[in-house]
């Protein structure tokens, strides 16, 4: 048995695939522990799994201010990609620091599973030798999306390195990745879609491996009350999901969308604040929050903003997936999905009531998107379950049990073998 530290950023969609993941080592016998915010946590994770918090008594950083402004404001490319690095990332590395590497010394693991955006996780890591894997929950940042931008790559770089000056933590080589281990990258992704616009290659700074999982969707999460009794069988269903702190922004889509497709036979199930949807015809469904897993096996096409999650997701039920990116990785992997063929972008302030309509009832009607769509989850589930597809007639939707989060697991269990874990020069170096 080992003792393993997920260490993630207080954003849902990272903290997402480390609960299925921390599910299956659990199951296996390892000793795993959750260290972050405690209440985003919390939202995800089952309460009778062990979490350290980060929070301490009085620091309410973040209230998640500085995530919800990131969500709430018209910043896009350059600018977005500033106040994320400037205003989020970078401060929440100072700020936890020292927290980290007081709470690591005290629980002494074996091995620890750090989020690509969690930086201050890497540092302590890299200071102290423990050793550690990266969570990365898109594979966006992978793949070099400044790639062509000098200058930009150049500020990414340095504000990287002078973090890691500030704690007296030497750069582990001259790449621009310096925070993946260099044991490895864990992507919760998926190969052909990482590399649809690469030319089939990941950059060749990226010197560690990369172990593309697929999305870790298996196991238990919270429970979210919903009325499955007003599914309509005999409709076709969109489920819309803007992301948890994107829903001011994402009012006036939402208005056009209603404008759209209101008189369309079609059920709409949306992940999104009831205010926004007063006008919206009565079978449709809204809510703040949804069980998106058990729902996606009732849908037929996903209208999202591009993140990586709710995208990989929808994937690994064969649905076909229209895009309206606003920021950060989501112009990516938007490209990524139009690359392969699994799904349309369009533009998240411009698109019109009228061109949504078009593109949904063209990504609910043309085959073709599909058929991808199908093609990409059967790269993404094992090979065992291809005969098996999930059983749709039955509530809660039954899904595979060997996804991502088992995948993810295996790669952990050679590591752990590799480190010889349960022998003495497994202890790091704390002098």
């Amino acid at each position: 048995m080992a003792k393993i530290v997920m260490i993630v950023p207080p954003l849902m969609g990272h903290i997402n695939p480390t609960v299925a993941l921390g599910q299956q080592l659990l199951a296996s016998g390892h000793d795993v522990v959750w260290l972050g915010y405690e209440v985003s946590l919390r939202r995800s994770l089952p309460p009778q799994y062990r979490v350290i918090a980060l929070d301490e008594e009085g620091d309410d950083w973040m209230g998640h201010q500085q995530v919800t402004d990131h969500g709430a404001q018209e910043r896009r490319g350059f600018a977005g990609l500033h106040y994320l690095w400037e205003s989020v990332f970078i401060p929440l590395a100072q700020r936890t620091f020292h927290t980290v590497e007081r709470l690591l010394h005290q629980e002494r693991p074996d091995l620890c599973i750090v989020d690509q955006q969690m930086l201050s996780g890497a540092l302590v890591c890299q200071k102290w030798a423990y050793p550690y894997l990266t969570s990365a929950t898109t594979s966006a940042a992978l793949i070099n999306p400044l790639e062509g931008l000098p200058q930009v790559q150049e500020w990414h770089r340095q504000l990287l390195v002078s973090l890691w000056e500030d704690f007296q933590v030497t750069p582990p080589d001259t790449s621009p990745y310096l925070e993946l281990s260099p044991l490895g990258t864990i992507a919760f992704s998926s190969q052909r879609m990482a590399l649809s616009t690469t030319n089939g290659a990941l950059p060749r700074e990226l010197t560690s491996p990369v172990y593309f999982v697929g999305p870790a969707i298996e196991g238990e999460r919270s429970h979210i009350d919903f009325p499955w009794e007003r599914i309509d069988k005999e409709l076709p269903k969109l489920f819309v999901s803007m992301g948890t702190i994107n829903a001011e922004r994402a009012a006036p889509l939402y208005q056009r969308l209603i404008e759209g497709l209101a008189d369309l036979s079609l059920q709409v199930i949306a992940a999104a604040p009831p205010k926004y949807f007063a006008e919206a015809p009565v079978h449709w469904i809204i809510q703040d929050r949804v069980p998106q897993l058990q729902l996606l096996g009732y849908m037929d096409v996903v209208f999202c903003h591009g993140g990586h999650n709710t995208t990989m997701e929808a994937l690994t039920f064969g649905l076909p997936l229209v895009i309206a990116p606003i920021r950060d990785d989501q112009p990516v992997i938007a490209e990524q999905v139009k690359a392969v063929g699994a799904g349309q972008r369009v533009h998240f302030s411009r698109v019109k009531p009228s061109q949504l309509r078009i593109v949904i009832e063209n990504a609910l009607n043309d085959p073709k998107y599909r058929e991808v769509a199908r093609s990409i989850r059967n790269d993404l589930l094992p090979l065992s379950s291809l005969d098996t597809p999930p059983s749709l007639d039955c509530y809660p939707v039954q899904s595979p049990k060997r996804l991502g989060a088992y995948r993810a697991m295996e790669v952990i269990s050679d590591h752990l073998t590799r480190l010889g874990v349960g022998s003495e020069t497994n202890t790091p170096h704390l002098s």
